[in-house]
């Protein structure tokens, strides 16, 4: 027998809180018909007490369980299909049951059979827009035919509609939501007006826009109505913004949309609001995005589609707002999908290049380094030399400019460090090396001079450190090391010579790292090797296939000092951890938890956890317990991979990391994950490679996968699969 298990883990992040002081622009996950939801209109999100995420299109309801898509569509020759693909809403009862309501009436699913029952009869033909159950466990429904409340044992129904001349009846039978307020009444917004509804006493009292009375409703179609955390209750209207209700005087204070201030509601037409476990109020508007209410601040922070990121909303017209048990938010747009933002946030802050917004002015970046001021200096490819203020979170761009002497010798920036304060060296692609002053605006370029040896070697630069006495070491691209000599104005240069055994091992050379004995590591492109000052001498460290405390692999990307003398080196084959005493070394892999074997940068959090980027992610890894911990695009890095010497840590702590689509900073501190314990179902039941339904010719199942506790089965059905949702 074969078995497959597909675990899909919950996503699990956080948004900042949303103040005036401090936002961060959200990252949502987009959930398109080309991750497979079956059409893009989303109208209704609701999470069950399965953990399976279920979705109201225009083209049916869609189960989602992390990973894949189940349909269920309106057909005709199936009666137990539900009875419409346009699906308005979703409710899961007290008792677990799922209902949905359509544009064709109330279906009832039935879990077990994957099957559903209808309500009413055929010929009702009832648009069903929003399903309530109240706190008596009577379920209510607004309908384009007026309110509903439904006998669940008998089968039958009362009915609620509008009368001419009749003060005691429903506004308009046009019925979009419905809530209960902490008395028990029923709130009901309709197409013509607001609704209280009494149950017990089957009295209506009405409330209308009044042009005489400021503090009316400011229009009569009342699109939503929402009843929040403190039993406040909200109201959305089609052209007239949002209103909350003051109980006291029976008004209502508004909010609309005012082109004059910034923080105003995004625009007057809402189709949704929802309060967050955090207290923070979300409007979902018509062509203006989602308004987030601060209330202590009495302000609006508005999330937007962005053609420029591909992390915006990917739709303007959010028709349903859904936070999960755990704390996710589910997004459900016009044309758009649905946008997921997870709970535990961007792990990561992205700093990119994105059109007329402040940023990045290349996404490809290189190198990353600080300077006394606590600023970030980033090398890029192409984009010149970017400055980041990190106080006030501003980007600007010194670039090369033709005929200039003094602007940055190419735009292609492989290596930045300050050499002292308001002294920056560079060192570019095919450009040489400059120093850079900031306060004179000055730069002084170094390249080549034929046959000079007291010159730089080689027009790539791709690594510079200074040693203790501000001296600088250089590493070329196919030019060997290179020591200058500030106050002589003068190189050393030093070539690997394959009849010197003591000479450089290569002359590409990747990195370089001065430890406290003095000794300069050379990272190259065939070994490491570690240069004595005093002797002039190098001695090698090249993988041996042969003996297993060699290092792993001869591609050096980065090194990094280690407690007790030893040395963290990063390859193109894993990670080692030298010992300079007895020249051996330790090797960390994949198969020991690294999510690649490609190490492009190393740095070292308070606690003594490694932060490593990789062709795969960043890695958080402890040495004392060997416990990694992975992290992906999923959590908001650029991209998955990264960029060999784009790795730098703040005095305070926070980390950079750059890579091919922009820049990532974090502060190791403030990662949280995912402590949910996700329930594990069986989602997918296979026999030779081809799912098996209920229903099916010969199918073991009497129930649905994830209902069922047994299957039999007989000779002819020995290999089987079976996949899972966790």
């Amino acid at each position: 027998m074969k078995y497959k298990i597909l675990l899909i883990f919950c996503l699990y992040f956080t948004l900042n809180s949303i103040s005036s002081a401090d936002w961060r622009k959200p990252f949502f996950r987009r959930i398109s018909t080309t991750e497979g939801l079956s059409q893009s209109h989303v109208s209704a999100i609701l999470k069950d007490s399965k953990g399976f995420m279920w979705f109201g299109t225009d083209e049916g309801l869609n189960k989602f369980d992390g990973y894949r898509f189940s349909f269920f569509k309106h057909y005709p020759d199936n009666p137990s299909s539900i009875d419409d693909n346009i699906v308005f809403d979703i409710l899961e009862d007290y008792d677990k049951n799922l209902w949905v309501g359509t544009n064709n009436g109330l279906n009832k699913f039935d879990r077990k059979k994957n099957a559903f029952s209808h309500f009413f009869k055929e010929d009702m033909h009832l648009n069903v827009r929003d399903i309530f159950q109240d706190s008596k466990h009577r379920m209510w429904l607004g309908t384009s035919s007026g309110l509903f409340l439904l006998d669940l044992k008998k089968g039958s129904y009362t009915q609620f509609r509008h009368e001419q001349n009749n003060r005691n009846s429903l506004s308009n039978d046009f019925i979009f939501k419905i809530i209960e307020d902490k008395s028990g009444d029923l709130w009901i917004a309709t197409k013509n007006g607001l609704d209280r509804f009494n149950p017990e006493k089957k009295t209506f009292l009405k409330y209308f826009h009044d042009a005489k009375k400021v503090n009316s409703l400011e229009t009569n179609w009342i699109k939503v109505v929402y009843r929040d955390h403190s039993d406040n209750i909200w109201i959305g209207m089609l052209g007239g913004g949002i209103a909350k209700y003051n109980p006291v005087n029976n008004t209502f204070k508004s909010f609309k949309h005012n082109p004059q201030k910034a923080n105003s509601l995004a625009h007057n037409d809402i189709l949704s609001i929802l309060e967050d476990r955090n207290g923070r109020l979300w409007v979902g508007t018509e062509n203006g995005g989602i308004s987030i209410y601060n209330e202590k601040e009495d302000r609006f922070t508005t999330v937007a589609y962005d053609p420029n990121d591909n992390n915006s909303l990917s739709n303007n017209s959010i028709y349903s707002l859904y936070e999960d048990n755990i704390g996710n938010m589910w997004v459900g747009t016009w044309s758009g999908g649905v946008n997921f933002l997870p709970k535990f946030g961007n792990k990561f802050t992205l700093y990119k290049s994105i059109l007329n917004q402040n940023g990045l002015n290349n996404n490809i970046v290189l190198s990353v380094a600080g300077d006394s001021d606590g600023n970030i200096w980033i090398g890029t490819d192409g984009g010149g030399l970017n400055f980041f203020n990190r106080k006030d979170h501003s980007f600007s761009a010194i670039r090369n400019q033709s005929g200039n002497k003094n602007s940055p010798n190419t735009d292609y920036i492989i290596s930045v460090l300050e050499v002292e304060k308001d002294l920056l060296a560079l060192g570019f692609h095919r450009g040489g090396f400059d120093l850079y002053n900031r306060k004179t605006g000055v730069f002084v370029h170094h390249l080549p001079i034929l046959n000079n040896s007291n010159s730089l070697s080689a027009p790539s630069v791709n690594t510079i450190i200074k040693d203790k006495d501000l001296n600088l070491w250089i590493g070329t691209w196919a030019g060997g090391l290179n020591f200058y000599d500030r106050k002589a104005d003068k190189f050393t240069q030093y070539l690997h010579d394959p009849n010197n055994s003591n000479s450089l091992c290569d002359n590409f050379i990747n990195i370089l790292w001065e430890d406290s004995d003095g000794t300069v590591w050379i990272g190259t492109d065939n070994g490491l090797d570690a240069f004595n000052r005093t002797s002039g001498k190098f001695t090698h460290f090249k993988h041996n296939p042969k003996d297993p405390t060699s290092i792993r692999n001869n591609n050096i990307l980065t090194i990094m000092g280690a407690d007790k003398g030893k040395i963290w080196i990063g390859t193109g084959g894993g990670l080692c951890l030298l010992d300079k005493k007895t020249k051996s070394f330790k090797v960390v892999t994949e198969k020991d938890g690294l999510p690649n074997n490609v190490i492009n940068g190393i740095l070292k959090d308070s606690k003594g956890c490694l932060w490593i980027s990789t062709n795969k992610g960043v890695a958080k890894y402890d040495p004392q317990t060997n416990i990694f911990r992975n992290y992906t695009i999923a959590d908001g890095l650029q991209g998955n991979e990264f960029k060999a010497k784009s790795a730098f840590q703040a005095k305070d702590g926070q980390m950079f990391f750059g890579g091919p689509n922009g820049l990532n900073s974090f502060y190791p501190d403030s990662i949280r994950d995912n402590d949910f314990i996700p329930p594990v179902y069986i989602t997918d039941f296979q026999i030779f490679n081809k799912s098996v339904f209920v229903g099916d010719k010969d199918s073991p199942l009497n129930n649905e996968i994830s209902e069922t506790t047994e299957i039999r089965l007989d000779h002819k059905q020995s290999v089987f699969h079976l996949s899972s949702l966790r």
